[in-house]
């Protein structure tokens, strides 16, 4: 392994740590997530799409719920 991937998979592990020590909790459990995007598969440009796409049907979401 070289040694940017090792670099990379040890800060990997540190924030696993972290999040596990802070709350409790699997990162990978998917359920935490609203919006999970492979950024190795899919372009920039269109995971800026999705984001900007799914923050507006959230917003809208949020409008229509009486508070």
């Amino acid at each position: 392994m070289s040694d940017t991937l090792r670099h990379i998979q040890e800060m990997d592990d540190e924030r696993r740590r972290w999040v596990e020590a802070q709350y409790y909790k699997d990162p990978d459990f998917a359920h935490f997530y609203d919006l999970i995007l492979n950024t190795a598969r899919i372009p920039r440009t269109t995971c800026i799409e999705l984001i900007l796409a799914g923050l507006a049907a959230h917003q809208a979401t949020e409008q229509r719920q009486p508070h």
